[in-house]
């Protein structure tokens, strides 16, 4: 099996994976994001403690990963405890639970006999705010107004999807200048403008699927995520080019790993979750 074949069988089972897990049942949505979770926080803790020599030992991780989680538990408490959260209670919540995270951190390491605790403290907190935020959110959106409306979460990857895709096609066959060589030489001008172009564009499709959703509001959530989601990418990409790594795990054949392939989901969906519940 080519390199090709290998990134398409991987990225068809990526689809089937996120789609079902999101659309089934809120469990498996709640499971889903669990997973994704534990994957995004395993890697970026692993790696980036690793390269940055500040701590490789396997507990540290552990523990990094757990706390990361609190966000998405909390909210999922929260939800599934039968209790809806509107922004405001949300937002309150997490700030509560980041300072809880945030006090376990600094009293861990007054025990800790390492020489570098600021720099531990803030990998366990990055962690949770640029992983577990977002997929707190992420489950609000998917239970918005007491509803199981995971649509919401299928038609992000889609936007994603498709200007990934684009940008990628467009880039590779027109591609000339450079959109940000410091961070990704590959990556241009003609495929980043092209990518949001045609992943704007897709609303009409979208539309036909959502026809409750007017193209309005669809042109807006397209350009939003397409925006921000290139910025995610970009910002995953500066985390790795900083401790000089490819990929930032291997556990996707042909994709690297679940940073490389959710970075984009990650820094989207806070402002796709406030444009819903500003504008849907």
């Amino acid at each position: 099996m080519n390199v090709l074949q290998t990134r398409a069988l991987t990225a068809l089972i990526i689809v089937i994976v996120v789609i079902g897990g999101a659309v089934l049942h809120p469990i498996s949505n709640f499971i889903l994001f669990i997973l994704l979770s534990l994957g995004c926080l395993w890697e970026f803790n692993k790696h980036l403690l690793a390269h940055e020599g500040i701590g490789t030992k396997d507990s540290r991780i552990y523990l990094n990963c757990l706390f990361g989680l609190l966000p998405l538990m909390w909210a999922a408490n929260l939800i599934f405890g039968w209790k809806i959260l509107n922004p405001l209670s949300l937002l309150l919540s997490l700030v509560f639970v980041f300072f809880i995270a945030f006090s376990a951190f600094l009293l861990k390491e007054l025990r800790s006999a390492h020489d570098r605790p600021f720099h531990l403290s803030a990998f366990g907190i990055l962690g949770m705010i640029y992983i577990g935020i977002p997929f707190a959110f992420a489950l609000w959106v998917s239970q918005l107004d007491g509803l199981f409306f995971a649509q919401w979460i299928v038609l992000i990857f889609f936007y994603l999807w498709s200007n990934d895709t684009f940008a990628y096609l467009i880039g590779s066959k027109f591609g000339r200048r450079p959109f940000f060589l410091r961070i990704s030489p590959k990556k241009t001008w003609e495929g980043t403008i092209g990518g949001i172009t045609c992943c704007i564009l897709s609303s009409f499709v979208f539309h036909y699927f959502l026809p409750q959703l007017s193209l309005g509001f669809l042109f807006g959530f397209g350009a939003l995520i397409a925006t921000f989601g290139t910025m995610g990418d970009l910002v995953e990409s500066m985390y790795k080019r900083a401790v000089g790594i490819k990929d930032s795990g291997q556990m996707m054949p042909g994709h690297g790993g679940f940073l490389d392939r959710f970075d984009s989901f990650l820094f989207v969906m806070p402002y796709a979750a406030l444009y819903i519940y500003l504008f849907a």
